[in-house]
């Protein structure tokens, strides 16, 4: 985390529709950071360990971070949250991985269903986070919703890494039709788009 990170825009977290704001109130030397969120978002259901993204501009870049949050304090409204990816929204291209806070229904092949987290995401593949146990090259149907549309992929786990509060996994994505690609680059699309119009 860079020390010229001055103000957090917009935060998306999965159990929001809509993006929120929120100030940054301190930079910690264990490379967290302090939030105060706006008293119009309930804050009932961030848990620590939760990942959500953070959309801030430093002078004419505009970036856009992975972050899990690490604690919170819901009467005082604070949340100390670890920043991990940063990219910048700026560029035209689409990335190959663009951090989003999204829910996902994560299916094994023996029927059984779990809930998970996107927390980034590309035509290719995506990253999640969960409490549920997976192993790598383990096959998996993946159902989610962007901008009111349902996807269902197939994919395959590629990583997994343990961290202290949840499980990160990598997935790949197999078999992928034409119209679930062109959905999530539009998506991703859109989403640069608004993150360009912060102010």
């Amino acid at each position: 985390m860079r020390s010229d990170f001055k103000e957090v825009v917009e935060i998306n977290h999965f159990s929001i529709e809509f993006s929120f704001r929120g100030y940054l109130t301190g930079i910690n030397p264990n490379g967290t950071m302090d939030l105060v969120i706006a008293s119009c978002v309930p804050l009932i259901d961030f848990k620590s360990g939760d990942p959500l993204t953070i959309t801030y501009k430093a002078g004419e870049k505009i970036a856009r971070c992975e972050g899990t949050i690490i604690s919170s304090d819901l009467d005082q409204r604070r949340l100390n949250i670890f920043v991990e990816e940063e990219v910048c929204c700026n560029e035209r291209r689409v990335f190959e991985r663009y951090p989003v806070s999204l829910h996902v229904r994560v299916c094994t092949t023996d029927g059984k269903s779990e809930t998970a987290s996107i927390k980034d995401l590309s035509s290719h593949g995506m990253g999640i986070v969960s409490k549920a146990e997976f192993s790598t090259e383990q096959l998996l149907n993946c159902s989610f919703y962007l901008e009111d549309r349902e996807i269902q992929l197939d994919s395959m786990v590629v990583w997994k890494l343990r961290k202290e509060l949840n499980i990160h996994y990598g997935l790949q994505f197999i078999c992928v039709n034409e119209t679930n690609i062109s959905r999530i680059e539009d998506y991703i699309k859109e989403m640069k788009r608004k993150d360009r119009e912060i102010r």
